[in-house]
């Protein structure tokens, strides 16, 4: 069976709600937020179960831990029979006429929102995604030829789902997604006009799995532990 093989390849932010005045007790966190991710994100494209490649899709947990204004990500696949209420998933999803994994817009949104623990307002969502253009998103619709199977796979999909409504949307190569996220949090200034919430739930979820209390799975302990910084 084929196995992908990736190749090489100022937006606002804001808070609502602000008290005293608008102080906001994470301005220095979102103004110098620094992700490090910890593992090659380019193994999750590979060495698929027979479920995942049945299904087109792996689904990749992450998990986060703050430290200061470093914010450290460690991911790991994870069975959907395995995935917990509240965890942080998104969908590596097999192109196989491109023989390649992508990730959706709308995952790639929801897990930078999930990691910063930040809610994006739409006018956010639309400035991200202007800045994600440099990375030459495919607009996956139905209309196209070329694409239309892989849009009908992409709308198939159950919970988690990687899209929102049934309509066209941009999926990025998968390999290109840590240096995606670190250029738009690298653009992030703390304006805190418009952004709907802060999620300081987030920051108490979805911990690192070393002494997190979330389940992990015993492959996915091998894989963060095998782990190292490379990005």
């Amino acid at each position: 069976m084929p196995q992908p093989h990736p190749s090489a390849a100022s937006m606002g932010g804001g808070g609502s709600g602000l008290p005293l005045g608008g102080y906001n007790p994470y301005a220095s966190l979102l103004n110098k937020a620094n992700l490090k991710f910890q593992g090659n994100m380019d193994d999750m494209a590979i060495n698929w179960s027979g479920e995942e490649w049945e299904s087109h899709r792996r689904l990749v947990q992450f998990w986060r831990r703050q430290d200061g204004n470093d914010i450290h990500c460690t991911f790991a696949p994870v069975a959907p029979a395995d995935r917990q209420p509240n965890s942080i998933v998104v969908s590596c999803i097999y192109w196989a006429e491109k023989n390649d994994c992508f990730l959706t817009s709308v995952d790639c949104i929801y897990l930078l929102e999930s990691l910063i623990a930040v809610r994006f307002t739409v006018e956010e969502k639309n400035r991200i995604r202007r800045n994600l253009e440099g990375f030459r998103p495919i607009t996956v619709s139905k209309c196209k030829p070329e694409s239309a199977e892989f849009f009908k796979l992409i709308m198939s999909f159950p919970n988690p789902k990687p899209r929102n409504i049934e309509k066209d949307v941009k999926v990025f190569p998968w390999k290109v997604l840590p240096y995606a996220l670190k250029k738009i949090i690298s653009k992030y200034t703390a304006s805190y006009s418009s952004t709907a919430s802060i999620q300081t739930d987030a920051f108490h979820n979805a911990n690192f799995p070393h002494g997190s209390t979330l389940p992990i799975t015993p492959q996915q302990q091998t894989i963060i532990e095998s782990s190292s910084i490379i990005v």
